[in-house]
């Protein structure tokens, strides 16, 4: 099964869309974000998640398990708050990852890690809107709904914007111990991803 996307799944997603064939259509769709990411085309790239949204609503409950299709949208909702934030615009963001609280059933760890993923981008947003006591309130659940998957680098992340956050609130003695402590866990973590060095950096520039 091919898994990578190309610049001819948008176009396969949407003739699947055109007839009436969404499970097909959201698999081309992913691959075609997947594609346009890789691309820096975030601007299509989020017009495609959107698509994925809106897909997965049309698929038949018989065809996609429930707790499959929320893990579905939770992924959809995640890359997009990712990329809002990453593009400036923050209030959308905002606005997606609310849109996840109305996602809360499934307690499998791909619901959870994309609950965590969206709950730290949602904090980053805030935090660059200088709402510091929401993006520290977005930021917490993180470590939460991490336990037990050994998901080091998005800990760090997490670790990395409540210290921040703590420190614009004159916690700044807490936050050194925060950030310290996260540091020298994941530096000890055995699974540390391609982008390990970049996000470690940011950690220790909140020291």
């Amino acid at each position: 099964v091919r898994t990578g996307g190309t610049q001819f799944d948008g176009v396969i997603g949407h003739h699947y869309l055109t007839g009436q064939d969404p499970v097909r259509a959201i698999a081309y769709l992913q691959r075609a974000a997947q594609h346009q990411r890789s691309m820096y085309d975030m601007e299509a790239a989020v017009a495609t998640l959107e698509a994925c949204l809106l897909t997965l609503v049309d698929i038949p409950d018989g065809e996609l398990p429930s707790v499959r299709r929320e893990e579905l949208a939770l992924e959809f909702l995640s890359q997009l708050v990712r990329l809002r934030v990453l593009t400036g615009d923050l209030q959308q963001a905002i606005e997606n990852a609310t849109k996840a609280d109305n996602w809360q059933e499934a307690k499998t760890a791909t619901a959870r890690r994309n609950r965590a993923v969206v709950s730290m981008w949602r904090g980053w947003a805030m935090m660059r809107l200088g709402r510091y006591a929401e993006a520290q309130a977005a930021f917490a659940p993180v470590t939460e709904l991490l336990e037990g998957a050994e998901d080091a680098e998005l800990t760090l992340q997490a670790a990395t914007g409540t210290a921040s956050t703590m420190d614009k609130l004159g916690e700044a003695r807490e936050a050194t111990r925060l950030i310290a402590a996260a540091i020298t866990v994941y530096e000890t973590s055995p699974r540390r991803g391609a982008d390990g060095d970049v996000h470690l950096s940011a950690a220790y520039r909140v020291l």
